[in-house]
């Protein structure tokens, strides 16, 4: 994750096939969820959001 954009930044300017690692201390899981299901629906864009446990992120994937 790039520190110095933000990640509704970072979410609204993927690529298809992109992935967006962030890590747990500093978003909740729920914040993720939202920006990619925001952009989702306003720019008709498919994301994945998952928890990776073992590394302590989460993993945003833009689908199309």
């Amino acid at each position: 994750m790039k520190a110095n954009e933000s990640l509704y930044k970072q979410v609204q300017h993927m690529k298809v096939g992109e992935v967006i690692t962030v890590p747990v201390d500093r978003y909740s899981y729920n914040t993720a969820r939202r920006y990619a299901s925001d952009f989702g629906l306003a720019f008709d864009r498919r994301y994945s959001c998952h928890i990776d446990r073992p590394s302590r992120t989460y993993i945003i994937t833009r689908l199309s």
